[in-house]
């Protein structure tokens, strides 16, 4: 999310982190960076209406 920010993409500024930290009812683990490039990517295309 904070790849959409840097390209001018208004979101929700909360980290993912912090929504499993406090979800009571998972004890989930976020590993970032997994496809990272490739999806910043769709949403530069899309922002360019190169999709």
């Amino acid at each position: 999310m904070r790849g959409f920010l840097l390209i001018g993409w208004r979101q929700i500024d909360i980290r993912a982190e912090e929504v499993a930290r406090r979800t009571p009812f998972r004890n989930t683990k976020v590993i970032g960076g997994i496809l990272e490039q490739e999806c910043n990517a769709l949403f530069e295309a899309a922002q360019r209406d190169d999709i």
